[in-house]
């Protein structure tokens, strides 16, 4: 691994605990502080995380705290593979030295128990950190979004997925050659996609997947909920384990709810936009979901303007101007969006 890697010199101690949800208070403290600390200390932790969230959380061993089973395990799924020269794995002799001094300092205060569940889970994230082509590789690719920031990306069937902000999505690796998949792993997306019988696109999240019937839709993806908003045609929402479908179509909307393993009912789209005193920002926020199309504020500050309104029913551009009509705003097309500013600013 290069000696300047960011996985160098971490306080695995408070990473793995923070992984594994047992920060005391007195560490939760020093943890917030490190990652306060700088940017590259919160990316940093958001890809391990991702990586413990993905690959390792579920695997006996990392419980039992079995360092050594969590280490040949990992090392012999990773040979599967074969090495490309330069690939940049980290050396054993490397992971065995750096094992020893999260142990030992784990111990110092934890015991030997806990100290060896951290080294299993830290053993195991050193691994994938040091061949994160091989990460990579495997699970296909990966986007991700951080805060106030969207993504377009065209997938190779001329389908297209926008991402908003803290959302993570991977496009496997076979995408578009014997089927279309994708992961919504968290957050919010978009999908627009070109409706092709014989190869299925699915957006796959655990549990559940939505299965495209040719259309658009919005998926926002939380850690207690999957919410389906269907903009035109219909989608197929389907639990895994014991194949439930909800097939809903344009202006139809469903979730999920992870705790009780079970979907809501389906609502209606008048009942998605109907709004009691509420900020611009959530007003566009659902009308961008229900329609498929962006709305711009010229002026950030804009959005938390309140306004109590019911837009159901209503075509866009007729919400459009009731938004506007009701906040004195007036809107202009520019490249497809709609751009919102005050009236009368421009003169």
């Amino acid at each position: 691994m290069d000696p300047k890697s960011p996985y160098n010199d971490l306080p695995w101690d408070l990473i793995v605990s923070a992984l594994q949800g047992v920060l005391s208070a007195e560490e939760e403290t020093q943890f917030q502080q490190w990652l306060a600390l700088s940017s590259d200390n919160r990316s940093t932790y958001e890809r391990l995380q991702r990586m413990w969230g993905e690959e390792m959380a579920d695997y006996q061993f990392y419980q039992q705290a079995d360092e050594g089973g969590a280490w040949k395990e990992l090392r012999s799924r990773m040979g599967e593979l074969a090495l490309p020269e330069g690939a940049g794995v980290l050396p054993e002799e490397e992971v065995e030295t750096r094992l020893g001094a999260i142990s030992g300092r784990a111990a110092q205060g934890k015991g030997r128990i806990l100290a060896m569940k951290w080294a299993a889970v830290a053993a195991a994230l050193l691994l994938l950190a040091g061949a994160e082509w091989w990460y990579v590789s495997r699970k296909g690719e990966q986007y991700m979004t951080a805060a106030n920031e969207t993504k377009r990306i065209p997938l190779p069937d001329g389908s297209m997925v926008v991402l908003n902000e803290h959302t993570q999505l991977r496009v496997e690796s076979d995408y578009n050659k014997t089927d279309r998949k994708l992961v919504l792993v968290s957050g919010e997306a978009r999908f627009d996609v070109v409706h092709n019988p014989e190869r299925p696109f699915v957006v796959d999240m655990g549990d559940v997947s939505v299965k495209d019937i040719g259309t658009g839709f919005t998926i926002d993806r939380t850690a207690d909920s999957i919410k389906v908003i269907v903009s035109e045609g219909r989608i197929a929402f389907v639990r895994h384990e014991t194949g439930e479908t909800h097939e809903i179509g344009a202006g139809q909307a469903v979730s999920f709810y992870a705790a009780e393993h079970k979907f809501g009912s389906v609502s209606n789209r008048d009942d998605l936009l109907r709004f009691d005193d509420k900020p611009l920002s959530d007003v566009i926020a659902a009308l961008e979901r229900t329609s498929g199309k962006k709305i711009v504020l010229s002026d950030t500050t804009m959005g938390q303007k309140k306004l109590t309104v019911h837009l159901g029913g209503e075509s866009f551009e007729d919400a459009i101007k009731t938004i506007c009509a009701s906040l004195n705003l007036e809107y202009s097309v520019v490249n497809g969006e709609y751009v919102l500013t005050q009236a009368g600013a421009h003169n």
